[in-house]
């Protein structure tokens, strides 16, 4: 399936112009329209939680949240303004976007952000979120990855004007791998070079061996070299250092072989890339 729709949710976190220059990107690549929505904080959910108080206080804190979440509102809704009105790009309404190119659509929907992503996202055909840093993000990215069946592209804090060049295809048999490897064969499709980066060429843990991956690529028309690295320790980063070795500017992944909370707590290789990536990273779970 193509690229037709791009979701981008925006917040206050400073990120925004990075994940538009990462969608704008990948619009232009194949002529997609981006659905960028904010979400409005709600005001009860400013409320401290299990602290007693009174009416009186109850209301000052939802007029100050309200009146935060307007200020916010109308910050984000201006980075936007300009960001199109430089960019080019044409403004339409969501409901009447009909999925051409140059295309961009804003919305606001009230409630936290994972829980919008979490529903609104599963009909998009690619969700845009900002790599996560030490405070805020994990919940956007995991709500993307693992509530929605979407691709899920994870972009660094940078400006960006290509993406899809040069592509790392990390491989390792597994269902995950699999699952990726053949939803983005539209970006495959379009890249001038495929390096599949492995260390388990011939699929002895699996079954399943670069041979295997290539010959499905090449049915799709897509040709593609390997590149196998050694070692079963630290694979985030010598999957990173295997797809900066090949210069790609974009790298393809499957998310979570195991548990996510595994991961996070043992290391594995999503939670490790996650953390160290400096490239745009195409994930799905």
């Amino acid at each position: 399936m193509s690229i037709r729709t791009i979701m981008v949710p925006v917040r206050g976190d400073g990120k925004g112009t990075g994940v538009m220059d990462h969608a704008c990107a990948v619009g232009r690549l194949f002529d997609a329209h981006i659905d960028v929505i904010h979400a409005r904080a709600r005001p009860q959910d400013m409320m401290p939680y299990g602290v007693l108080m009174t009416a009186a206080m109850k209301q000052t804190i939802l007029d100050a949240s309200n009146a935060q979440a307007e200020t916010e509102e109308d910050r984000i809704r201006q980075m936007f303004d300009e960001y199109c009105e430089t960019a080019g790009l044409t403004l339409v309404d969501t409901a009447t976007a009909d999925g051409s190119g140059n295309s961009v659509s804003w919305r606001e929907i009230t409630g936290k952000q994972a829980d919008i992503i979490g529903v609104h996202g599963r009909l998009a055909d690619l969700i845009v979120v900002p790599k996560p840093d030490a405070d805020l993000g994990h919940n956007t990215l995991e709500a993307a990855l693992m509530s929605t069946g979407t691709r899920t592209l994870m972009c660094p804090d940078k400006p960006v004007e290509i993406i899809g060049e040069r592509i790392a295809l990390a491989w390792n048999g597994t269902a995950e791998a699999a699952r990726v490897a053949k939803a983005s064969l539209p970006f495959l499709k379009e890249a001038s070079t495929v390096s599949i980066v492995t260390n388990d060429a011939e699929g002895k843990s699996t079954g399943l061996g670069t041979v295997d991956l290539q010959t499905m690529l090449g049915r799709h028309g897509v040709g593609s070299e390997v590149h196998v690295f050694s070692g079963s320790d630290n694979i985030g980063k010598r999957i990173l250092d295997s797809a900066n070795s090949v210069q790609a500017d974009l790298l393809i992944m499957g998310a979570y072989s195991h548990s996510r909370r595994r991961e996070m707590v043992l290391g594995g290789a999503t939670h490790e890339i996650t953390e160290q990536t400096q490239l745009p990273v195409l994930m799905l779970h």
